[in-house]
């Protein structure tokens, strides 16, 4: 049986996931399956990856869905006991798999083992950045980040995500977030400190897209709020930080117009708390003043939003 499965979604990414896929081909560990699910490429990728691979992977295709339902898709098909993620645009160094399988044999009470990582612009690949060093393995750690565990270095245990569930198809973005807090709620987690994956900055990134991140967020941390309530190490800062990015999609969605909508975040980020400015400055490093200045102008955003969507409502 094999024992890892390697989940690559991809969409219109013809010209990097070949790099993906290299990278695992060269892996020193060999004992595993390739799973390329094309969320409904249009770039000629399939063509590519039937010519160049055959099957020395399993690829599936399916209607444009999005990432999670691609990985989800994905997990359904595998037959590996360790599930491994690999974003396209994303590679691997050869010796990432059996450093973390060797790893998981060893702590079987772990549910999932990520690695460190290096960063570089496709365009510019001088100006690398590293991932964090000896960074904290806890829950109330990993919630309080807006996470720092990319997925393409994650191996999970496949029994754990038929315990806790998979990718949620309704968060656009830090859906990987939401789904390393559900599993860290109820099992352990490491982090290799080895750096063994790469990770690839280009324009088309969904982290580049700050209205997809404020929604993905807020919609992570009312989840979470959700599932656990009270039982949330420092609820407070929580609440704040769902408030802070409820408000902000608010405020996105005034400026395009959608002014019901806009008034609702707003209105719906205050009922969850009133303070939210104080997390808007210390989020920026900034000072009391500055966070004098955030909760002031965010009442003067919600007055301004309930008064255009009365004049709407009146037209």
């Amino acid at each position: 049986m094999t024992r890892v499965s390697i989940i690559i979604p991809t969409y219109n990414r013809k010209h990097l996931v070949s790099d993906a896929i290299e990278s695992v081909l060269a892996q020193t560990y060999k004992d595993y399956e390739i799973i390329v699910v094309d969320d409904g490429s249009t770039d000629g990728t399939e063509e590519m990856i039937r010519s160049k691979y055959g099957d020395r992977l399993h690829y599936i295709r399916q209607t444009n869905q999005g990432i999670s339902a691609a990985r989800n898709a994905g997990i359904r098909s595998a037959k590996g006991d360790f599930i491994a993620f690999l974003d396209s645009d994303d590679m691997w160094l050869p010796e990432k798999l059996e450093k973390q399988i060797t790893y998981l044999d060893q702590h079987s009470n772990l549910g999932f083992l990520c690695t460190r990582f290096k960063a570089y612009s496709i365009h510019n690949k001088d100006a690398v950045r590293f991932g964090p060093e000896g960074f904290s393995t806890k829950f109330a750690e990993l919630l309080m980040s807006d996470n720092f565990i990319p997925t393409s270095t994650v191996m999970v245990r496949r029994a754990v995500l038929d315990d806790v569930g998979l990718f949620d198809p309704d968060i656009p973005t830090y859906e990987d977030f939401d789904l390393w807090l559900r599993i860290a709620k109820k099992y352990p987690f490491d982090c290799l400190q080895d750096i063994l994956t790469i990770y690839r900055e280009h324009p088309q990134n969904t982290g580049k897209d700050s209205s997809k991140v404020h929604w993905g967020l807020w919609k992570v941390y009312s989840k979470i709020l959700g599932l656990y309530g009270r039982d949330i190490p420092d609820l407070d800062l929580v609440q704040k930080k769902a408030a802070c990015y409820e408000y902000l999609v608010g405020t996105e969605r005034l400026k395009r117009g959608e002014v019901k909508e806009g008034f609702s975040c707003v209105r719906n980020a205050f009922k969850r708390h009133l303070f939210l400015g104080d997390y808007l400055a210390s989020s920026k490093k900034q000072s009391r003043f500055h966070a004098v200045y955030y909760c002031f102008k965010s009442y003067m955003v919600f007055a301004a939003a309930a008064l255009l969507a009365l004049m709407k409502g009146t037209k």
